[in-house]
């Protein structure tokens, strides 16, 4: 399991699968930070997503 903190607050996350933590954080935006999501446009996507999979490869393993 690893830990990810969100990009826009200190909300803490943890998944076991790359997957589960993107499924976590799409909720977690929709609903605390819909703007972030809903104004950016292909290459603001392209480069969070760029930094959320780099961030996942190096990602603290959850105690």
């Amino acid at each position: 399991m690893k830990i990810i903190k969100c990009y826009n607050c200190d909300l803490i996350l943890k998944a076991k699968t790359k997957q589960e933590m993107l499924n976590q954080l799409y909720l977690h935006y929709m609903s605390e930070h819909e703007k972030v999501i809903l104004g950016a446009d292909t290459t603001k996507k392209k480069l969070w997503m760029e930094k959320f999979n780099k961030d996942w490869s190096e990602a603290p393993k959850a105690e």
